[in-house]
């Protein structure tokens, strides 16, 4: 893959080069797996339904948290992204758990699927943990390909096991993860796990030297500063992803395990396709056709959930299902791109940011959900999405969204730029960056304050993590920012990005030396 460094607050846009096919048909198998999931596709052919695909699907899910913790806790992460055999030997697992899910279903155990989840969650785990290594290689460019492509590509191995014979279509799925982490063995993932390690290093020492910050605690609280401290993103953040996959998981059982089989699981997976394709195009024309398709993605989840209480007993249901899972589809893909960006900008660990965001806080919401909608099932509390469901959870999703929406960080972080390899170099003993912060503060005339937030900005930290690292007020924060907007006489964060990028050419760097 012909990857490269990225202009300043492009988020890896430029430096991406040509996708590489492996891993893009790679990263497509693992989600038409979790498809073959959500579609009951190892247990249909069989007519043995019920509530096991869905106790086969949360059980793993619920099985990847303790896994997740033990990647984290035991230092496993890097040893299993590094080695290229664990991975074939986890692929192999998920695609023994596969046959044995088909068996169970055959066989109508429900004991067999719980244990068959336990190497179901294995794979999961280290394959998730894994591409999340590639999706993060160039930001939020990389993530948007591989994910959102994925997404659209799975389309294919998706119908083609769903229209093939019993008991054909339970057992050809199980290929799919042996055959997608073999593709994963084909990417350096030790080298590009370095490289955003390197990132990261540079990151923390540019933000001491740039910000002769207070690396203290923050007004934001106890367990803002631990996350963001930790993971590099805010709380709400966190919090809205969990509650949102918390939907997800509620929303499977009721409409996923009843009508994605035949004609709306067709509908249902080209909805998915056409919308991920159709998020890709539109981000990558730009920064800000990507929010506005993020912000129509995030609500059209708001959207599915109020028409169900309207449609939920008449034949347009499958409505409120295809609108939810587009909308679905571009949240996952936004959280992938939060995760790339905030791994690749080096405001985390790509390891522990991955293990966190996208194992344990998304499998553990998700299978929250599930379990609580297959409980209220079997306990004869709920129809299929009663009115009264359907209103908890819009409201439940509503105030996710708006979380999401209004958090300023989040869509900050999409502009953020990686540290480029001459702010830490030597230039007569500074770096590119610091003479290139110097020079402009000077031309604008900066206060000292102002001058260091205005180093922070320039390293592509969001503004919560200017507070947060210098041990100010949010809004105190925010002031300086319209200050120096004000007095750099820019709009916004992408136009000051691209001044300090001038700014750091050879020539204004010998000026900045020379005022000193």
């Amino acid at each position: 893959m012909r990857t490269g460094e990225a202009r300043p607050g492009g988020g890896g846009k430029a430096g991406f080069g040509r996708p590489d096919l492996r891993a893009l048909a790679g990263s497509a198998l693992l989600w038409s797996w979790v498809d073959a999931l959500y579609m009951s596709s190892f247990f249909a052919p069989f007519g043995q339904r019920g509530l096991m695909p869905e106790l086969a699907t949360w059980s793993t899910f619920l099985m990847v948290v303790p896994i997740s913790v033990v990647l984290l806790r035991r230092g496993l992460a890097r040893r299993l992204v590094s080695t290229p055999r664990a991975l074939a030997v986890a692929g192999a697992l998920g695609s023994a758990a596969s046959l044995l899910f088909a068996l169970a279903a055959a066989l109508g155990s429900a004991g067999l699927v719980v244990a068959c989840a336990v190497p179901a969650a294995a794979f999961m785990a280290s394959s998730v943990l894994a591409w999340g290594v590639v999706y993060c290689e160039a930001g939020a460019r990389s993530a948007l390909v591989y994910v959102a492509g994925g997404f659209a590509c799975a389309l294919a191995p998706d119908l083609t096991f769903m229209f093939m014979a019993p008991p054909v279509g339970a057992i050809a799925p199980a290929t799919l993860p042996l055959a997608s982490n073999l593709l994963l063995t084909t990417q350096d993932l030790p080298a590009k796990l370095a490289a955003m390690e390197r990132g990261v290093a540079e990151a923390a020492g540019m933000a001491s030297a740039g910000a002769r910050a207070h690396a203290a605690g923050s007004a934001r609280g106890v367990i803002g500063g631990l996350v963001r401290r930790n993971l590099g993103i805010s709380f709400g953040t966190v919090a809205s992803m969990a509650l949102i996959m918390f939907g997800l998981g509620y929303m499977q059982h009721q409409i996923s395990f009843t009508t994605m089989l035949g004609a709306g699981g067709v509908t249902m997976d080209v909805v998915r396709c056409a919308s991920s394709a159709l998020l890709l195009l539109i981000a990558l024309r730009g920064e800000s056709r990507a929010r506005y398709a993020y912000s129509v993605g995030l609500l059209a989840i708001v959207a599915g959930f109020s028409l169900m209480p309207f449609l939920h007993a008449t034949g347009w249901f499958w409505v409120c299902g295809a609108v939810n899972i587009a909308g679905y589809a571009t949240f996952d893909v936004l959280i992938w791109v939060i995760v790339a960006q905030a791994a690749y900008t080096g405001l985390s660990d790509p390891l522990r940011l991955i293990c966190v965001m996208r194992l344990l806080v998304s499998s553990a919401f998700t299978a929250m959900g599930g379990f609580l909608s297959m409980g209220l099932a079997l306990l004869q509390m709920t129809g299929p999405f009663t009115y009264a469901d359907a209103v908890f959870m819009g409201y439940l999703m509503t105030v996710a969204i708006v979380l999401i929406l209004a958090n300023r960080d989040v869509w900050d972080l999409l502009a953020a730029r990686r540290p480029q390899p001459g702010d830490s170099g030597a230039q007569g003993g500074r770096s590119s960056l610091e003479s290139a912060v110097d020079l402009l503060a000077g031309c604008w005339g900066l206060t000292g304050r102002e001058r260091e937030v205005f180093a922070l900005l320039a390293l592509g930290r969001t503004q919560p993590w200017v507070a947060e690292r210098l041990g100010i007020s949010e809004s105190t924060v925010n002031s300086h920012v319209r200050h120096i907007y004000a007095k750099a006489q820019v709009n916004g964060r992408q136009e000051l990005l691209d001044l300090v990028a001038e700014a750091q050419s050879p020539e204004s760097i010998d000026i900045a030396d020379q005022r000193r």
